[in-house]
């Protein structure tokens, strides 16, 4: 019971009808005890980064996750501590954090359920990062180091899924006339489509005339070749159009391939039109 007065944490043990008899409560009114804070107090970012960043503190750190049961990776938590915005988070007064790494005669101890009750919020940097498919937000009080993680729940699932539709105007159609292709990209994923790319190929029976549409359109020889679309947002939709001259008489199959960065491999979809 006496550690947590040590660091200026008052014990309080409640026992409620029904519950387990022994449930662990702290409130804190001081943090910052040389004796019992779990690392030197922070003045910059760059101080709660080399935190999380000294190899001597991280089996302290591991200790204190699991002592709370954390299921996470905890070199996700290092890798984001060292790379992730940190931005300033002061915990508000009556603020029940889940647990608060801590001391006691120099061991690493996780306190639960502490309940900040400060005269003013307590100064504190945060970050955020993801572990094992879930968000956690990492707060580090400045006056004590002795952090705590905020479960904001599961990560939805990324999906990269973009429909590729081609459908000629024209068809069938005359020799020496054009023909209009339709191409439509449609984001049906649950993440940002990046970097799309469109390449089109005509058949021997057919010679481009023109394009347009979402970003510039330009023709080598049978190739027919989409500028790079930087960006395409979940359920969003990008078009273009191709003309081209039928040539010949053929069964004529126009070719669009599309990748991105989220699709590697290119989707593929061919036309075909009638020419007579």
């Amino acid at each position: 019971m006496k550690r947590a007065a040590a660091i200026f944490f008052a014990v309080v043990w409640a026992s409620l009808a029904g519950s387990v008899v022994g449930a662990e409560q702290h409130t804190a009114t001081r943090l910052g005890n040389p004796a019992t804070r779990f690392a030197p107090p922070l003045s910059t970012p760059d101080d709660l980064r080399a935190l999380f960043g000294n190899e001597q503190l991280k089996p302290d750190v591991a200790s204190i996750l699991q002592q709370w049961g954390w299921r996470g990776n905890l070199d996700d938590l290092l890798r984001a501590a060292a790379t992730a915005e940190v931005a300033e988070a002061p915990i508000p007064v009556g603020t029940t954090m889940p647990f608060m790494s801590s001391r006691e005669n120099g061991k690493p101890i996780c306190l639960r359920n502490v309940t900040w009750l400060g005269k003013a919020p307590a100064p504190a940097y945060a970050f955020e990062f993801i572990s094992n498919r879930c968000r956690y937000r990492c707060v580090t009080p400045k006056a004590c180091s002795n952090f705590f993680l905020e479960d904001l729940g599961k990560v939805k699932p990324v999906i990269p899924a973009i429909l590729l539709e081609v459908v000629d105007l024209e068809d069938p159609v005359e020799v020496g006339k054009a023909v209009t292709y339709a191409i439509k990209v449609t984001n049906q994923g649950t993440t940002v489509g990046t970097n799309i790319r469109i390449v089109c190929t005509l058949p021997p029976c057919q010679s481009f005339v023109s394009g347009d549409g979402a970003t510039a359109v330009q023709a080598q020889g049978d190739t027919v070749m989409m500028a790079e679309l930087p960006t395409l947002e979940p359920k969003a939709a990008a078009s273009w159009r191709v003309v081209v001259k039928a040539t010949q008489a053929a069964d004529a199959r126009f070719k669009a391939a599309l990748t991105s960065d989220q699709i590697p491999r290119a989707v593929v979809h061919h036309e075909a039109t009638q020419q007579y």
